[in-house]
């Protein structure tokens, strides 16, 4: 079913660009690399929620591009599904979602009511799933973790100044370990929260906000470096598109642990080998070795590329191509704020979005080469 949903929102996805695009490569260059880059056949049976997110992100996306026009019931019907079923995989979508909405609604000229009304419809529906229907089927809401998860940023920092300097943080040391009890272990795995963010004390913080801040504040004032730093180190594969030893980046970036067998499931020689040069490829970053190509596996290489267009559509007050960006936008800055470590998989909706991201740019390409041609 993952295999299905995931293929199936690739192949939408690159049939949008075919009816949009003034060029005749981008569809096929497209459809090329859901073929022949290995992570996406990879991550269709890799078992993660974020596979089908990324499905569902992507054909939502397309959505919302539709309401610049008229749309019919069934696009109205199909919104409404796609994003409940988005915010439900994912629960920290509902803020990408309405922040999205927002923003999109001041540039819509059209159908702006028929947008706000059928997403505050999504987002009822969710709100009831997420409280009384999974409450009655006695589902465990795990808050607390999201909460550590969303806390992963200062968590880190707090934990790389007081480790880097302790002398300086010999009166606030004891302050820190009530809600970081395991900060000394934010080395050497300086990329990922995880380390100091399973202990990480959420009770206390919920019970006391303004004391945690004025702890955060308090450190922060005095090596405001290390701050720095920390975000840097967590995010550095968001924003750096050359992802080199010296960086010190959590591996594996490019997860195959979910190629385990099934129970009782016999192994082949044929299929043991496959699974072991794939493991390689991953794990040893083999794809760093192949120059241009290597770019298709970056997480950082979407943001260059809204940077860019955002910037070309921003010129042309192309209010259409904007809003091609905004929801892709968001969800990066809420994934550089609070994502605990960049893995692709988290960065699978952006990364299979390229040729999307990519079609304004050489729309407006192709726009100023055809009038220099026959102007």
């Amino acid at each position: 079913m993952q295999l299905l949903i995931f293929s199936f929102s690739l192949s939408y996805l690159v049939n949008y660009i075919s009816k949009h695009t003034k060029s005749f490569c981008l569809p096929i260059i497209t459809l090329l690399t859901f073929l022949f880059v290995p992570f996406y056949p990879i991550m269709a049976i890799t078992t993660t929620k974020n596979v089908i997110f990324s499905a569902l992100f992507i054909i939502l996306e397309i959505q919302l591009l539709s309401f610049y026009n008229k749309i019919s019931r069934k696009q109205e019907l199909l919104f409404l599904i796609v994003s409940f079923l988005a915010m439900a995989f994912l629960k920290q979508s509902l803020y990408v979602y309405i922040i999205s909405v927002i923003i999109l609604a001041f540039l819509l000229r059209n159908n702006r009511k028929k947008l706000i009304t059928l997403s505050i419809i999504s987002v009822a529906f969710f709100a009831v799933f997420n409280g009384p229907i999974l409450s009655m089927l006695n589902v465990v809401n795990s808050n607390s973790d999201t909460f550590k998860e969303a806390l992963s940023l200062p968590e880190c920092q707090i934990s790389r100044a007081v480790v880097r300097h302790p002398k300086v943080y010999s009166a606030e040391i004891d302050k820190v370990k009530k809600y970081l009890p395991d900060y000394q272990k934010y080395e050497p795995l300086e990329s990922i929260s995880d380390p100091v963010k399973s202990t990480f004390n959420s009770k206390l913080v919920k019970d006391k906000p303004i004391e945690f801040l004025k702890l955060y504040w308090q450190i922060g004032k005095k090596e405001p470096q290390e701050y720095i730093n920390a975000f840097c180190k967590l995010s550095v594969r968001l924003w750096d598109p050359d992802m080199n030893d010296d960086t010190y980046l959590y591996e594996p970036y490019w997860e195959t642990e979910g190629l385990a067998k099934l129970p009782g499931q016999k192994e082949g020689q044929r299929v043991s080998k496959i699974q072991r040069e794939i493991q390689t490829f991953s794990n040893n970053r083999d794809y760093e070795k192949i120059p241009v190509l290597s770019l298709l596996f970056s997480a950082g290489l979407p943001f260059f590329i809204m940077l860019i267009g955002i910037a070309s559509v921003w010129q042309d007050r192309d209010r259409k191509n904007l809003m091609l960006y905004v929801m892709p936008f968001i969800f990066w800055i809420f994934l550089l704020i609070f994502s605990p470590v960049i893995l692709l998989r988290y960065v699978l909706p952006l990364i299979s979005m390229e040729g999307l991201l990519l079609m304004p740019i050489l729309n407006k390409m192709f726009f100023i080469s055809y009038n220099k041609k026959y102007s």
